[in-house]
């Protein structure tokens, strides 16, 4: 098992070429997202995007594409908030993390997410990643 961590900001630079191409997938899936707003700085401090699955082999018929909040905002609930928006709650979905993301594995597992088994390397960001699954 690889034990690597890629940490990517959050930018828009950084994150052009990754969001183009989900929003082309978004054009043809059934998508939802939800962005959160900070209302005093009017900056985005977190997004989630969940929709049908982009894999050919998938385990489930939904896959939560992206949680992303921002630091200042880890542990307020908000990611859970964002998650149970686009994805609703128990329902049977999957989901890519990076490996040796253990606080990201924490939270999933908190909403009844478990390590698959299955891996793989997204070149776009670098790094591997685990499958995590939710019955």
């Amino acid at each position: 098992m690889v034990n690597e961590t890629k940490h990517v900001a959050l930018t828009p630079e950084e994150s052009l070429p990754r969001w183009t191409s989900i929003a082309t997938d978004v054009a043809v899936r059934e998508v939802q997202t939800r962005c959160a707003v900070h209302t005093l700085s009017n900056q985005i401090v977190g997004f989630a995007t969940a929709g049908t699955p982009r894999d050919d082999l998938a385990p489930t018929s939904a896959e939560l594409w992206s949680l992303n909040v921002v630091p200042d905002h880890h542990g307020t609930g908000l990611a859970s908030e964002l998650m149970h928006e686009v994805l609703g709650e128990d329902v049977a979905a999957y989901l890519w993390v990076a490996t040796g993301n253990g606080r990201a594995m924490s939270f999933y597992r908190k909403h009844g997410f478990e390590l698959d088994g299955d891996t793989r390397f997204d070149p776009a960001w670098e790094c591997h990643e685990s499958r995590m699954t939710r019955a």
